[in-house]
């Protein structure tokens, strides 16, 4: 009896597609002027002829092109874009130079493409971060986002979010093509906004020099952390509880409130919004929100404990929820931005500085001392 030999084609493996606060204990920080700071899609393609692909993220180092075998594998998207022909079946798979995921058809050429900031190795934190917080607020508040060039522009308005109506993002290594685009953005004049620049060391005395020459004031620098999730889901107490009915938030916000926090009800009904909340002596005494809306990536959009109830482990037990309910998600790593207090509880839990972001505005422009004033006419004066 002949034995037959089994054999396995590895490129040909398929796997299942899965899928901002205020300072105290928040990791919402607080600007100068008391206003929060600034925060900082898998691609399903169902058709039979050519799609855009965005490219991988996440890699150690700049991916390199190479000839894909057979049917590539999976991975998280970006901005970018690869051109990709297909024929006729679907198949979830993923390219073999990055881990972005996405769901395509039949046999596929891919063109190689870089990284869009090869000088910042966990450039898919900005990603993720961008795209949580984005989703957050227009479920919310109905903000937008659009990306121009080297930069993405959250756009605010009237939304009760910050000081500022517009925040600009630097997607690009090239500072000049950045504020160059600031500068030819369209803005009304009557509007305030932000710009967020991301550098992979604490410290960039050439980001703070040149922005003060064009006229903006540096705000501040602050990390983006991020966590490697475990493989088990751990056991979540009792007492903490997910916000899923009317009644349930409702409850939640009637003590959270007392410190101007709020869960909205306008993210129960989203898939990628989770809220928790924690009680003690029948009442919630903080509460935090998940975002799974990038795929393998949670994020912590919200954290907060009533000033009553610190240092009683209960901003630890709430970061643990979500760590369980990420894993459940299929969510592989975590993405946080602390405040100066919540620094140290996530380092604590294991988060590490991936990259830093540095915030700048526009100098408010002096008032003029009364003898600087014009004088006016003696008719008017009178």
């Amino acid at each position: 009896m002949t034995s037959r030999k089994r054999t396995s084609n590895p490129s040909t493996r398929f796997i299942p597609r899965r899928g901002t606060g205020r300072a105290r204990l928040s990791i919402f920080p607080i600007l100068k002027d008391g206003s929060p700071s600034p925060r900082f899609p898998p691609i399903s393609t169902r058709s039979n002829r050519r799609i855009s692909l965005s490219p991988a993220i996440g890699a150690s180092s700049p991916a390199k092109c190479s000839r894909p075998r057979s049917t590539p594998v999976i991975s998280p998207p970006i901005s970018s874009s690869i051109t990709t022909e297909v024929s006729t079946f679907f198949r979830t798979a993923r390219p073999p130079y990055n881990n972005v995921m996405v769901t395509i058809e039949g046999k596929i050429r891919l063109k190689c493409v870089k990284t869009p900031r090869p000088d910042i190795e966990h450039w898919w934190a900005v990603e993720a971060m961008i795209a949580s917080y984005n989703h957050v607020y227009n479920v919310v508040y109905g903000t937008r986002y659009q990306e121009t060039g080297p930069i993405g522009v959250s756009i605010y308005d009237t939304a009760p979010i910050a000081s500022f109506h517009y925040e600009f993002l630097a997607l690009s290594a090239d500072i000049r093509k950045v504020t160059d685009a600031i500068r030819a953005y369209s803005m009304p004049a009557d509007k305030n906004h932000i710009v967020n620049i991301f550098h992979p060391a604490p410290v960039d005395h050439a980001l703070k020099e040149h922005f003060s020459t064009l006229g903006h004031e540096f705000v501040r620098t602050g990390p983006i952390l991020g966590y490697s999730l475990p493989l088990k889901v751990s056991t979540i107490p009792l007492n903490i509880h997910k916000a899923k009915t009317l009644n349930q938030t409702e409850a939640a916000n009637n003590s959270l409130t007392t410190e101007g926090e709020r869960i909205h009800v306008q993210t129960l009904r989203d898939k990628h919004i989770h809220n928790f909340y924690v009680k003690e002596e029948g009442q919630a005494v903080g509460w935090v929100q998940l975002v799974t809306k990038y795929p393998n990536v949670g994020y912590i959009n919200q954290l907060y404990v009533l000033e009553e109830f610190r240092k009683r482990r209960f901003a630890s037990t709430l970061i643990h929820a979500a760590h369980s309910e990420a894993i459940k998600l299929g969510m592989k790593r975590m993405v946080a931005i602390p405040s100066d207090m919540s620094l140290h509880l996530f380092r604590r839990m294991g988060y590490r500085p991936l990259l830093f972001f540095s915030a700048f505005r526009p100098k408010p422009r002096r008032k003029p001392w009364v003898h600087e004033q014009p004088s006016l006419p003696r008719s008017r004066q009178a």
